[in-house]
């Protein structure tokens, strides 16, 4: 969990030091309201992982954050700042 979960710490400083604040906002959102709840819900009860099944949809949500603020850098470094 530690590296994916740095990484989207990271990626979410430096789009925040670009004055892209709103990104990182919504990726968040989206990772840890929308992914984690239901994933660490399905993965710890209803397949009955317990607390491995959180400590996964907690890894995997990190993963999803990690994903798309590294995806949105990626972008803005391809095109020309205006």
């Amino acid at each position: 969990i530690l590296a994916p979960d740095g990484g989207q710490a990271v990626a979410a400083s430096a789009l925040r030091a670009r004055g892209d604040h709103w990104v990182p906002t919504a990726s968040h959102v989206l990772s840890y309201v929308l992914v984690m709840p239901p994933l660490g819900w399905w993965l710890g009860e209803h397949l009955g992982r317990g607390v491995a099944g959180l400590m996964e949809a907690i890894a995997i949500a990190s993963f999803v954050s990690a994903g798309v603020l590294v995806a949105r850098l990626h972008t803005l470094r391809a095109s020309p700042r205006g």
